[in-house]
């Protein structure tokens, strides 16, 4: 039986909280090393001038830049612009 199907057992809601806390804690320590260790990391790129490996973890840091185009309405509402020309003239 788990805890979801038992709430009354006290023993069991203990348990299942304290292990929840412990992986939430870890979870936490493991996002704060991999963030001081980025931190260093670009701040050592920068240091030495190093633009290649300083954007590689910017890009680490904040993903890939989506450079699609989001599509637009034409002037009477009813289709779709999902060209770049078509978009810049509308």
């Amino acid at each position: 039986m788990s805890l979801i199907s038992d709430k009354s057992n006290a023993s069991k809601r203990v348990a299942y909280t304290s292990a929840r806390s412990a992986a939430q804690r870890s979870l936490r320590q493991m996002k704060e090393q991999w963030w001081l260790n980025k931190a260093v990391e670009l701040q050592q790129a920068a240091d030495r001038r190093d633009i290649k490996a300083f954007n590689g973890g910017l890009r680490a840091v904040y993903g890939k830049r989506d450079s699609g185009s989001i599509p637009v309405r034409s002037l009477n509402g009813t289709t779709l612009i999902t060209d770049r020309a078509g978009i810049l003239n509308r």
